[in-house]
């Protein structure tokens, strides 16, 4: 298992302090990261061992890799997914697809096409894409299966599904 790290850099930081113990009051989280590694140790932002990877540490500490099964692939060893990027449009009526599904290494690339400001916003995948304005894009990669609702936290009107498949 390799670790991967979680990098956050805020701003406007408000702490409090009692008794010793530091707690964040508020914050405006500027950037958000993760740092990890991928099947063949390189390190790096995005970097994950892959969902049909299988690593194995022989008695002589080395390291083997074999790719797992691919469903989408009729099943054949040793063809992984090839991870995709799917687009996603942000607008003051909501996004479009409204629901996505993907694979686990695959990243959403939200588009904002108008000029109203937006901010996506997800509780279960820990997403934040900060404030953004027409003609900016915001990528995220979503690492693990599963069913991820989001939001424009700028507009109640303006949510989304993006569905994570093995």
């Amino acid at each position: 298992m390799a670790p991967v790290i979680k990098v956050e850099v805020s701003r406007d930081v408000e702490l409090n302090i009692t008794d010793g113990k530091i707690k964040r009051v508020r914050a405006e989280r500027e950037i958000q990261k993760e740092v990890g590694m991928d099947e063949n140790g390189s390190v790096g932002e995005g970097k994950r061992i892959r969902s049909d990877m299988n690593l194995t540490v022989g008695d002589d500490g080395r390291i083997t890799q074999t790719t797992l099964p691919c469903a989408e692939c009729g099943g054949q060893q040793g063809t992984p997914h090839t991870p995709q990027q799917y687009d996603v449009s942000a607008r003051i009526n909501g996004f479009t697809p409204s629901s996505l599904t993907i694979k686990v290494g695959d990243t959403v690339r939200w588009v904002f096409r108008d000029n109203f400001a937006h901010r996506l916003v997800s509780d279960a995948a820990g997403f934040d894409s900060m404030a953004r304005y027409q003609d900016q894009v915001w990528t995220y990669t979503f690492n693990q299966a599963g069913t991820f609702a989001y939001h424009d936290s700028l507009n109640a009107n303006a949510q989304g599904t993006i569905i994570v498949e093995q």
